[in-house]
């Protein structure tokens, strides 16, 4: 860091001493042309600088202006002044109308400039500026009691005595070492950097053809001379900046910065403005304050470090930003970082901060972290990709946009869950685009996760977990081998289908889902501890599945004994047909099912506790199809009581039973192969006939309203243990009758 007070403060013992050690450093060069006042005291040459005008300016023109070892002097005093390199010196006749504010030099030849030594001001402060077009060479060169310093190669424009400001057309300026005691700026089309600046206050590099102000602004460009070296600012390894505030600016079109060593910036802060590339490849730019990086190029920060204690801010006009290189004192870091690029390649990179932005053209995450303490923003416009890699708000959300393109969270090697993927504290996650492939993929948050997708999602080995709710609105959802997992509701809404192969949808306060068709091909969906709604456009195929509502141990349901708690309800309404292949549909609650058709498909035995093929309710079973017929091949359960509609056939080959009240209704036939058995009271209204080959029994009455109900064979039971009661309905048949 620099310290003014270490470097500047050399009594004349210390210079004396200094100076009589071996050099071999060019001695002082120096030729007025306007003057010859030039003296020495002590072997150090004094500048008796010309009178000030009218507006304080000093104008002094040299064939050659060298500065040796030794240093210079200009003498700004009136009546003599003690000085840190000649110790006192005799004041400057020039001045008797008063000292001068400004003090220019200026090289009108066509010789370089070569500073290797100090240049003190004496007496009074003022601005001291050296203009060489020809170039400026600085070999630990410096400046003392200044009021402010510029080194430039461009023209001073002077309007009726008054400094206007400067042309810059050409000219290089190297530095291999310097340091200033006020604030600086270096003016030139080509800037090397091979040592350390160090500047108090402020350092201004301005590089390229440029008409720039007395105040170190870029107001025009003028016309270039010469050729132009490929990076207009050029820190070399061993060369830095050091200073309170830095301005770099470049504005050659495709010339750029490059920095391979140090530039470090205190609470002024830094900024740099680039026509061109930045490259900062194993090198440092960092601040205490603010940081902002603006270019018309691409930034390269490979095993670099950018950063600032405040808002770090890149924008590169749509360029790419390379950021690459892990570890400590690697990457982008600031407090608040906001990054606005081109294609943002983050390959195994890491970008830190309270908060972090990021709007790009792309992005790739490969490997990368993105980590932010507090929010993470991220805006594309292109396809986002994060390859095993980490993006991760640890206290507040993460907020992922690219409705017209792909987000793809992938994990592609064995990194433990929890550091790669999308991990978002209270603030949770929030994802805005036009597909989502979260193959392998892993998403957590303590709040809520809400993915809107116009096109599809697909997670395939995927995990999705949130303490909160999860919410999920896209064209399809394909679930396979994943999980998604909410500790409150799950709401999925979709325009098409969603498959849950092999996976589960667990939400523990409650589901809901949306969709065209729901294929639930050996999944799970799973609430424990609230209700479930499924609104189908048109089929549900539960084949081998489980859909459960409400909190229980046992994976086959009980079909004897009503659960003591009833904590869950289901609601699925199907447009078309609800398909139960040797799948699970169970409530501890209450149950509704609304669809055209219902098939059944069941086996093995509830005694062996092989038995596949349920829908069961421990509340009430409502089941109402609309168009066709039910086919039951498996066990069908309402214990408190079972109700279903149909306008169609009921075809039972297992079992239909309640501890309560059946009551079924059809439009056509019932077809009764094994058993409906009720606890209490059994009603059965068919449009048609009943055809009763195995069982039809209530502990309570049963009633039938049909045009006849045949009792097959021998084998066949009707009846109800407190009566039987045969509506406008012939008995036919040979069967066991109970209750007449």
């Amino acid at each position: 860091m620099f310290n003014k007070k270490q470097i500047m403060k050399l009594n004349p013992l210390t210079v004396s001493i200094l100076f009589a050690l071996p050099m071999t450093a060019q001695a002082a060069n120096i030729q007025m042309v306007n003057g010859s006042n030039i003296a020495s005291t002590n072997g150090v040459p004094v500048i008796n600088i010309n009178q000030a005008n009218s507006n304080g300016i000093s104008h002094n023109i040299y064939d050659r202006l060298n500065v040796g070892r030794e240093g210079v002097i200009f003498n700004n005093s009136q009546n003599g002044a003690n000085t840190v390199l000649a110790g006192q010196i005799a004041g400057n006749a020039n001045l008797a109308s008063g000292t001068a504010s400004v003090i220019l030099n200026e090289v009108t030849s066509r010789n370089a400039s070569t500073l290797n030594g100090m240049m003190e001001v004496a007496g009074d402060k003022a601005q001291l500026i050296i203009a060489n077009p020809n170039g400026i060479t600085c070999n630990d060169c410096g400046f003392i009691n200044s009021e402010s310093v510029t080194l430039t190669t461009g023209t001073p424009d002077l309007v009726n005595g008054e400094l206007k400001g400067y042309s810059v057309n050409g000219g290089k300026i190297t530095t291999n070492g310097l340091t200033s005691d006020s604030p600086t700026a270096i003016l030139a089309r080509s800037i090397v950097v091979n040592g350390e600046i160090h500047a108090d206050q402020q350092l201004d590099l301005i590089a390229g053809n440029n008409y720039v102000d007395t105040n170190n602004n870029v107001t025009g460009t003028v016309r270039s001379s010469g050729s132009r070296n490929t990076y207009s600012i050029d820190v070399a390894k061993l060369g830095g900046m050091y200073s309170d505030k830095i301005n770099l600016v470049s504005t050659e079109s495709g010339v750029g910065v490059r920095n391979q060593g140090n530039i470090v910036g205190q609470v002024g802060g830094i900024k740099i403005d680039a026509n061109g590339r930045l490259l900062n490849n194993n090198a440092k730019i960092t601040s205490t304050g603010d940081l902002v990086i603006n270019t018309n190029g691409s930034v390269e920060n490979k095993s670099g470090y950018i950063a600032g204690v405040n808002a770090v801010e890149i924008n590169t006009n749509r360029h790419e930003l390379v950021n690459s290189g892990q570890g400590t004192n690697v990457g982008i870091q600031g407090g608040e970082v906001v990054l606005t690029t081109g294609k943002l390649n983050n390959h195994k990179g890491q970008i830190q901060g309270d908060n972090i932005s990021s709007d790009s053209t792309s992005l790739h995450n490969h490997n990368g972290v993105i980590n932010s303490r507090l929010d993470l923003d991220i805006t594309s416009t292109g396809t986002i990709e994060n390859i095993s890699g980490l993006l991760r708000a640890a206290h507040g959300g993460v907020y992922i946009v690219a409705t017209n393109s792909t987000l793809k969270n992938k994990k592609t090697d064995s990194i433990p869950e929890g550091s790669e993927g999308i991990v978002a504290g209270k603030g949770g996650i929030s994802i805005d685009v036009n597909h989502l492939d979260n193959q392998h993929g892993y998403m957590q948050t303590i709040g809520d996760v809400g993915i809107t997708s116009t096109g599809s999602f697909h997670n395939s080995h995927g995990n999705v977990y949130a303490d909160g709710n999860i919410d999920i609105q896209a064209k399809l959802l394909s679930n396979s081998y994943s999980n998604i997992v909410a500790g409150n509701k799950i709401n999925i809404n979709l325009d098409g289908n969603l498959t849950n192969k092999n996976s589960l949808i667990n939400g523990d306060q409650g589901i809901i889902i949306n969709a065209h068709t729901l294929h639930n091909e050996k999944g799970q969906i799973i609430a424990d501890n609230a209700a479930i709604n499924i609104d189908l456009t048109h089929d549900l195929h539960n084949d081998h599945g489980l859909i459960r509502s409400g909190n229980t141990n046992e994976l086959v349901p009980n079909v004897g004994n009503r659960a003591d708690t009833v904590t869950g309800a289901t609601t699925i309404k199907a447009g078309h047909k609800i398909s139960n292949n040797y799948g699970t549909i169970y409530s501890t609650g209450d149950m509704s099912l609304d669809s055209d058709y219902l098939h059944m498909s069941g086996s093995g035995s509830t005694i062996k506790g092989n038995a596949k093929g349920f829908i069961v309710a421990d509340g009430a079973l409502d089941i109402n199809v609309r168009k066709g017929d039910v086919h039951n091949h498996g066990w069908i359960v309402g214990k408190e009581k079972l109700t279903m509609n149909v306008n169609g056939y009921l075809k039972n080959y297992n079992t239909i039973y309640s501890e309560q009240d059946i009551d079924i209704t059809t439009g056509k036939a019932i077809y009764n192969s094994a058993s409906i058995l009720s606890g209490r009271s059994l009603s059965l209204t068919s449009g048609s006939y009943i055809k009763n080959g195995s069982t039809i029994y209530s502990d309570g009455t049963t009633n039938i309203d049909a045009t006849y109900i045949n009792n097959t064979s021998r084998s066949s039971i009707l009846g109800g243990g407190e009566g039987l009661e045969l509506n406008n309905t012939d008995l036919r048949g040979n069967g066991l009758v109970f209750g007449l």
